[in-house]
């Protein structure tokens, strides 16, 4: 990855909006960030296939660290699991993640919980693993989305997004690296996502 963040030393050194900017790219570069028209959504992210990339999963953490002030318990969707371990363990915050419709950890009452999710579930989906959560003592009080898929909250939960997926698709278009009939079918679904009228 020769156009990589010096990964530890990356957010000192160039700033937090370089370094998610930075991200973004390399999620495409690695192939973990795909567009097209793939079932409902015209892009989908591997997120379940950091481990590879260790570099960018370290770097993910970093990034992640300033949503998890006031909660003591991480909370993993679907996919997201190796990236709440990496979390988990540079900020020894407990980690619980789903497996199928199971939540495997160790949880028990009155924990606020972080939730991390990728951008591209289904709020249904989510909102059912927040009540599954809350019945076995998690609260979750934010979540956590690796790319904004369009929404600000979910339910009464604030939706923080890492990377300004409308803003990183316009900056791919610019540079090349995406063609502009693509770009124009994410922003297209952005949009209809804000209005209530996309899939998932």
């Amino acid at each position: 990855m020769d156009r990589h963040l010096e990964y530890g030393a990356g957010l000192a050194n160039i700033g937090r909006s370089q370094a998610v900017k930075a991200l973004g790219h390399d999620l495409l570069d690695c192939g973990l960030l795909q567009f097209g028209q793939i079932g409902k959504e015209p892009w989908r992210l591997h997120v379940e296939l950091l481990p590879s990339y260790p570099e960018l999963l370290h770097e993910l953490a970093s990034l992640t660290e300033p949503y998890v002030q006031g909660v003591d318990r991480l909370l993993a969707a679907n996919g997201a699991q190796a990236w709440g371990n990496a979390l988990a363990m540079r900020q020894r915050i407990p980690l619980v993640y789903c497996q199928g419709d199971e939540l495997v950890g160790a949880y028990d009452i009155g924990h606020p919980a972080l939730l991390l999710a990728c951008g591209h579930e289904q709020d249904v989906e989510l909102l059912a693993l927040m009540r599954s959560a809350g019945r076995v003592g998690l609260e979750v009080c934010a979540l956590v989305s690796l790319l904004d898929s369009g929404r600000d909250r979910l339910g009464k939960v604030p939706v923080h997004a890492l990377l300004d997926f409308e803003e990183l698709v316009q900056d791919l278009v610019s540079g090349g690296a995406l063609p502009a009939g693509q770009g124009r079918q994410v922003e297209r679904w952005l949009f209809n996502r804000r209005q209530g009228l996309a899939g998932p």
